[in-house]
């Protein structure tokens, strides 16, 4: 089974989450979302933001986004600032882009 994937589809689609997700962020003050892939081929998107706006350290997010609704575990989000897509069901990068945008925008809220 596995011989047979098509692996290039199956990058195009964790990539193309990446990117959807990225995409959803792109307004939200102070913070930078890419897309990108780790050294193994993993679609990630990157998350950096300036701490001037939006207070808080990668710690403190993520505590905050695992507590918070919908929860998301630390099997989406690694190494502190990035959102994996590899273990995405199609339509999840929905979610995980409203919940991202929700969650930076309130930590943002006054401090733009």
């Amino acid at each position: 089974r596995y011989v047979e994937l098509d692996h290039q589809e199956i990058f195009d689609g964790w990539m193309s989450k990446a990117e959807y997700i990225a995409g959803q962020l792109k307004d939200v003050p102070g913070l930078d979302a890419q897309p990108g892939t780790n050294p193994r081929g993993v679609a990630h998107v990157a998350l950096n933001w300036d701490e001037t706006v939006i207070p808080l350290s990668r710690e403190q997010m993520r505590a905050q986004i695992r507590s918070g609704t919908p929860r998301m575990a630390m099997t989406t989000l690694w190494e502190g600032n990035k959102v994996g897509t590899r273990c995405m069901r199609d339509g999840e990068e929905i979610l995980v882009a409203r919940r991202l945008k929700a969650f930076f925008l309130e930590a943002g809220k006054g401090n733009v």
